[in-house]
């Protein structure tokens, strides 16, 4: 069975921030999850409003403004 590693948000929001744009593919590749586990991931993000799904390219995910103020929050505390 193929391990996960266990990503935390921060991890998540970290990726999505350096990589601008993402997709399920891409979060099952950098960390290993499944399809449905990615998939669960993004919806839980997009329920907290950390993630908007792109209405140009459904399927694609950025961060939202949130999302960036707390990176940028967590940054100046570290």
């Amino acid at each position: 069975m193929k391990q996960e590693l266990k990503a935390t948000k921060l991890d998540v929001l970290r990726f999505i921030q350096s990589s601008g744009v993402i997709d399920t593919m891409d979060l099952v590749n950098r960390f290993g999850y499944s399809y449905s586990g990615a998939r669960v991931r993004l919806h839980r993000l997009e329920k907290t409003k950390l993630v908007e799904e792109l209405g140009i390219r459904p399927g694609a995910f950025c961060l939202t403004n949130e999302a960036e103020r707390r990176l940028e929050y967590h940054a100046e505390r570290h």
